[in-house]
């Protein structure tokens, strides 16, 4: 139920309390405005303060001890008081909007409605002061949170030319509210879609990380496509669409993929190896004998999702990551596996990416066909916990020998071939881990030095 008296109710923190007083102390309006009070009537976990004032951002400045000058240019500062940074806006008129972001100038207003009519959607345009108990809604944007709707302020094509990624914010509020998007504004993306390549590629990539890390990102992506936005930053995506699979899945490649995001973990670099798991489906299906096939597309894969990333402006750490579990996603456990195999393979994905790649794995098998489900790999990772417990040795640096070792018991120096001979004794002691004794290692570094002919 909304109910405006919740605003009146909520426990607002000290320190949100004390800026809009201390504002209104020194003769200036104030009010909280956007998303928290939006937020606070929907019974939904308030992360940010943003307030709304007649005071110049040189005011503000003056009258608080710590301020931080984040956007001065367009009349924001943040006030850091405690725990909390509160981004505090000058009252403002946007000018022209020539690069579908940022207005070309902006003009100080005394009115609180003027500025509440640049702003984007109805449920955004909501102002509150919790001294006063004064709320302001011009827009009936009480009336669209009842009926869950998603309305832009006025004209949708001007509030979208005015910047471009407001077609993207709309989605997400839809998704993150269960809201629907008005005709209109829907309409108004669709024929603006093309808009959103004037965006700059890290704002659109914030935006749909943001989608993604979502209780349901499958809608969010298949409003991105219904609109036409999607084709624009991944088109890779688009292609998976009506790509047919085996008898192992009862979804297209794409559906495949945005149920499996479903029901995975809420977690960046998860839900992006969940999304580009089978990026590389459609480049790799081949009919054999009537039966579709994707050989490698696990290897391809990896290497497209890098492309991909590195396009979209994800972080190198993110991006190595994510390509190393989209190249290990298709393991094919057995019950005959060997302990020595289960080394090797956790030796091969990396102790700190197992987590990762279960969970993945569970994604994964939740979106195929429940006939050929894959019980196994629970079994293999129970296995690996186990091991994981007894055992200490997965890697080159838990050898109980080193580079150094190396080179003074066979008298060489740094070379290829330390490294080499490092790795071949990695897989001596995952074979048996009892081999880990630093004498046993020297004894075995110098017989395979001998019969490889590193000399």
């Amino acid at each position: 139920m909304i109910d405006i008296k919740k605003l009146e109710k909520h426990k607002y923190p000290l320190e949100v309390i004390y800026v809009v007083k201390e504002i209104v102390n020194n003769g200036y309006k104030a009010h909280l405005v956007g998303g928290a009070v939006r937020d606070i009537l929907l019974n939904r976990s308030i992360y940010d303060y943003d307030i709304t004032t007649d005071a110049s951002p040189e005011i503000i400045i003056s009258i608080f001890d710590k301020v931080i000058e984040t956007g001065i240019k367009h009349g924001t500062v943040t006030i850091v008081k405690g725990d909390f940074n509160i981004e505090v806006t000058t009252y403002r008129k946007d000018g022209e909007y020539k690069d579908f972001r940022r207005p070309e100038t902006i003009e100080y207003s005394k009115t609180i409605n003027e500025d509440l009519k640049r702003r984007d959607f109805t449920i955004n345009a909501f102002a509150y002061n919790p001294i006063n108990n004064e709320f302001i809604d011009l827009f009936s944007g009480i009336e669209h949170l009842k009926e869950k709707k998603i309305i832009a302020i006025n004209n949708p094509i001007d509030r979208f030319n005015e910047d471009a990624l407001r077609m993207m914010r709309a989605i997400r509020f839809a998704v993150k509210l269960d809201f629907n998007i008005n005709k209109d504004v829907f309409d108004a993306i669709k024929l603006l879609n093309n808009n959103i390549t004037k965006v700059s590629i890290e704002r659109i990539n914030d935006e749909f990380s943001k989608i993604l890390l979502l209780d349901t990102p499958s809608r969010g992506i298949r409003l991105l496509e219904k609109s036409g936005l999607l084709q624009h930053f991944l088109p890779e995506l688009v292609k998976c669409i009506g790509i047919n699979q085996n008898k192992y899945h009862i979804y297209d490649v794409y559906e495949h993929i945005l149920h499996a995001l479903d029901n995975s973990k809420k977690d960046l670099i998860i839900r992006l190896a969940v999304l580009f798991h089978d990026i590389a489906k459609p480049s790799t299906k081949r009919m054999i004998r009537g039966k579709a096939t994707f050989y490698n597309h696990e290897v391809i894969g990896a290497d497209l999702v890098e492309n991909i990333l590195k396009r979209l402006k994800y972080p190198s750490s993110i991006v190595k990551v994510v390509k190393h579990l989209v190249r290990n996603h298709m393991f094919h456990y057995t019950q005959e596996w060997k302990d020595s195999t289960i080394r090797r393979f956790i030796n091969k994905v990396g102790i700190k990416h197992l987590n990762y790649l279960l969970e993945i794995r569970i994604a994964d098998a939740s979106a195929g066909n429940p006939e050929y489900k894959d019980k196994l790999y629970k079994e293999l990772f129970e296995r690996i916990d186990i091991m994981l417990e007894q055992e200490t040795v997965f890697n080159i640096n838990d050898l109980a020998i080193n580079g150094k070792d190396v080179m003074d018991k066979l008298n060489i120096k740094p070379s290829k071939a330390v490294g080499e001979i490092l790795q071949k004794t990695l897989l001596f002691v995952l074979k048996d881990p009892k081999n880990n004794e630093k004498e046993n290692l020297l004894n075995f570094i110098e017989k395979i030095y001998k019969e490889d002919n590193y000399g």
